[in-house]
């Protein structure tokens, strides 16, 4: 019997679509928890089987999220920022990386002072609609979780109820089906 990597290899042809099963009753405890939790809290953490399992649904559902990694914090999906909201984002991101430059050495100042200007940009795109994903630079754990925190409290009414009927199927074993399909249908 072939391995799903397998037949993915041999199926390179226009048209083939493979149809995988996500059965969540087949994960082991951890990863079902894991997984469990990152649906509820609509924050994804690193990059392991759980974090990879809440991506895909999320995805899938169209549900926003935040991403949290060691490097960064990403949002997918808009952003409805309060004026305060900003200005407290702002200030913790200026103080990250006030920070990071007394750390670093003297040639990384002008890098920092670009990822404050890129960041001011990317709220402003983001708040005005612009833009609907988000990314930045954010290595200090605390300050990363705190600006998470603001972002989780701004999905959308819609975006929360998805959550909660996300978790509801995933702690039911509801199966959830994707669709694999060679990317040169989409070109």
């Amino acid at each position: 019997m072939a391995t799903v990597y397998e037949i993915a290899r041999a199926l390179k042809m226009p048209g083939m679509v493979i149809r995988a099963h996500l059965d969540p009753t087949q994960l082991t405890t951890r990863v079902f928890n894991g997984t469990r939790k990152m649906l509820a809290s609509g924050v994804v953490t690193g990059h392991g089987a759980s974090a990879g399992i809440a991506r895909a649904l999320f995805k899938k559902h169209e549900v926003n999220y935040v991403g949290l990694n060691k490097w960064g914090i990403y949002r997918r999906g808009t952003i409805n920022f309060t004026p305060e909201d900003v200005e407290q984002v702002t200030e913790m991101y200026a103080a990250y990386i006030a920070l990071r430059k007394m750390e670093s050495m003297h040639g990384m100042t002008g890098y920092w002072d670009d990822r404050l200007r890129d960041l001011k940009g990317w709220i402003q795109s983001a708040t005005s609609g612009t833009t609907s994903n988000m990314y930045m630079t954010l290595e200090n754990a605390p300050y990363r979780d705190q600006i998470a925190a603001i972002m989780v409290s701004r999905f959308t009414p819609w975006h929360i109820e998805a959550r909660r009927e996300l978790v509801t199927k995933f702690e039911a074993g509801e199966r959830f089906d994707f669709d694999v399909v060679n990317w040169s249908d989409y070109e």
